[in-house]
């Protein structure tokens, strides 16, 4: 709960990316690697893969549930049931088009390239997470730092009016 309190949900989906690619590179493993494909090696890279992908899944229905609440949709299990049933969906949408387009990768390359792109879409996934989550952040800290400055700021100025060109 530390995570979602401190608002680290977007940071624990990028490294949960970065995590899930650092595993399908060596899962392949990579073309791009002097290494043999050993049975250990895929061994725990699907363990890792498992690891990153729970790190990366788990904090999204949390960070949707922050997002949507702040737009106004109210806190109840109505809006828990659609946001969940919306994740799961687009989880299952993964799930299916993940293996059609690994297996497509497959038949046109090899499992190493495969797994390479694969490796290579996380990467990317997860620099647009973090292009979107500084841009946030510099949204917020200015606007902040601009409501702090109107605070700062009379609400009622002094003016200086004499009755000859004050109009009231």
């Amino acid at each position: 709960m530390y995570s979602i309190e401190q608002g680290l949900t977007k940071s624990l989906m990028i490294v949960g990316q970065l995590i899930a690619s650092v595993a399908m590179f060596f899962m392949g493993p990579s073309s791009l690697l002097p290494i043999p494909s050993m049975l250990w090696l895929t061994v725990v890279s699907l363990i890792i893969l498992g690891i990153g992908a729970a790190v990366a899944e788990i904090p999204a229905f949390q960070d949707l549930l922050t997002i949507t609440i702040s737009h106004g949709l109210p806190d109840n299990f109505e809006t828990y049931g659609i946001l969940s049933g919306i994740l799961n969906s687009c989880l299952s949408a993964g799930s299916f088009i993940g293996p059609l387009l690994g297996g497509y990768l497959d038949d046109i390359a090899s499992f190493q390239w495969a797994t390479t792109c694969m490796a290579g879409l996380l990467v990317f996934s997860a620099s647009i997470m973090l292009v979107f989550k500084m841009v946030n952040h510099c949204k917020t800290s200015n606007s902040a730092d601009y409501v702090a400055d109107l605070e700062r700021e009379p609400l009622l100025k002094k003016v200086d009016c004499e009755p000859s060109n004050c109009l009231l």
